[in-house]
């Protein structure tokens, strides 16, 4: 139960990190019976986006009128950060669906007015994967098992050994100068969550600061 935390008041925008939420209410109306893992969502027009990463854009590259099941988009989601699979679960999960989320597990302070996020607070959103106090354990055990396959790696992942598994969920703005990284390091008999986000300066060269981020992250 012991933590640390540096800055903890420090508030900056989520970026990618918020697909994990999203996923969370997704799973929650497939426990409720609304949905299942098979069901097929629609692609629209409005939903794309390509903006994630370097990474290839399944869904984004898909014509309009395409159907993804649930645990297709949750899965594109959060192991590629595809942005228009976690626009389409987010449109069809609604808001309503995220406030009950953010009140069922004390998140409440998770999203400032000026929709920026604090790393303090979103490492409530793992420990609730972890805990499975929000979703089932076999649902909860599905989004980590999402996260453990991310195919990024360089930031906080980096100097883990790749044998612990480690799921997290990374975020990048490069307008911003915004960079972040969460997960649960499973080590044997002692796993520990962190979340790292930092803000870099918006007036200096992008390429630098996520170097400078990087790097700070890896260490």
């Amino acid at each position: 139960g012991a933590n640390i935390a540096v800055n903890p008041q420090s508030y900056i925008w989520p970026a990618s990190l918020l697909k994990v939420p999203v996923a969370m209410a997704a799973m929650r109306k497939v426990e409720k019976g609304e949905w299942s893992l098979d069901t097929e969502l629609l692609l629209h027009e409005e939903d794309r986006d390509g903006e994630s990463g370097n990474v290839e854009h399944l869904v984004a590259n898909a014509p309009t009128g395409s159907t993804f099941t649930v645990e297709e988009l949750i899965k594109l989601s959060l192991e590629k950060s595809d942005n228009t699979a976690y626009r389409m679960l987010l449109r069809e999960v609604g808001f309503g669906a995220m406030r009950d989320l953010h009140e069922a597990i004390g998140l409440e302070e998770l999203i400032s007015r000026e929709g920026k996020i604090s790393a303090k607070e979103y490492s409530r959103v793992l420990r609730s994967l972890y805990t499975a106090s929000y979703l089932k354990r076999s649902s909860s055990q599905l989004i980590l098992r999402c996260l453990d396959n991310s195919i990024f790696n360089d930031y906080i992942s980096f100097p883990i050994d790749p044998t612990v598994p480690f799921p997290h969920k990374y975020g990048k703005n490069i307008d911003e100068r915004v960079y972040s990284d969460s997960g649960i390091v499973y080590l044997e008999h002692r796993p520990y969550l962190i979340s790292v986000m930092v803000q870099g300066d918006i007036m200096a060269d992008p390429e630098a600061e996520e170097k400078r981020a990087t790097q700070f992250m890896r260490t």
